[in-house]
């Protein structure tokens, strides 16, 4: 005799317990000894089928890139960009820069972090229009034409990078007036250096031998580039948004 009839009997003999509740528990014993692969009984008082059981989803059926937590805003996945920017996962950091302008088209001018994440992905003309749509909303900026100047030397050459120069206004940060005639050719970067050491201003050390690295890998002077580059991600390290970029390009040349 099997365990179910072996159940069913049980359930017409009258016991003390109440049968529906004794029926419930050997309802659960039934399942689980079939595995819980068959069908579960209906309740002797019903005249409802047997309820199938649900069958285990196959372990192929199972996305493991499914969506687990709640969707980001596009401004919480901008600030993931800068976190996969740190990280080094440039492409990744572009495509949250770019929720963000699918949702918030107007902020595109004001994205100049964008513009690095595609110098660091090897997007250099789109860097190079990013810095040129920033420079409408912040005209002063050094660092904008400097990081132009280094997209568009990657993708063409440094001679059009130095043509095609943007202009800028009075930058109040040292060294970076220096900065800007160096990349124009009418510096040294000597000049860099002495106006960074003149200079109160905290950030002063740490911008000359950031731009001065990156200047130098334009012009592919790998081995000054690398100097310049550690000693702005480590000696003279901000903690900043520019000194994180340091610190990943500093990663890149080990």
């Amino acid at each position: 005799m099997t365990l179910r009839h072996q159940a069913m009997r049980v359930c017409l003999t009258p016991y003390a317990v109440p049968v529906r509740s004794l029926w419930l528990s050997i309802v659960a014993l039934v399942a689980l000894s079939a595995g819980c692969g068959g069908a579960v009984p209906a309740d002797p008082g019903s005249d409802a089928p047997p309820v199938p059981a649900r069958p285990p989803v196959p372990p192929e059926e199972v996305d493991p890139n499914a969506e687990l937590e709640p969707a980001l805003t596009p401004r919480e996945r901008d600030r993931r960009g800068d976190e996969h920017l740190f990280a080094g996962r440039f492409d990744e950091a572009l495509a949250d820069y770019d929720a963000l302008l699918s949702a918030e088209p107007d902020y595109d001018p004001y994205h100049w972090r964008r513009g690095i994440a595609c110098y660091y992905a090897g997007r250099y003309e789109d860097g190079a229009a990013q810095f040129v749509r920033h420079r409408t909303v912040n005209p002063a900026d050094v660092e904008n034409a400097a990081w132009h100047f280094l997209c568009t030397a990657r993708a063409l050459d440094v001679d059009a990078a130095r043509a095609a120069l943007l202009p800028v206004g009075p930058d109040q940060r040292d060294p970076m007036a220096e900065v800007y005639e160096l990349y124009a050719g009418r510096a040294t970067p000597e000049d860099v250096l002495a106006a960074a050491a003149a200079s109160p201003q905290r950030d002063a050390v740490f911008f000359a031998h950031l731009y001065l690295g990156l200047y130098y890998e334009a012009l592919g002077s790998e081995a000054r580039a690398r100097e310049h580059i550690r000693l702005a991600a480590t000696t003279h390290e901000r903690e900043h948004y520019m000194g994180r970029v340091a610190r990943v390009h500093a990663t890149l040349l080990d």
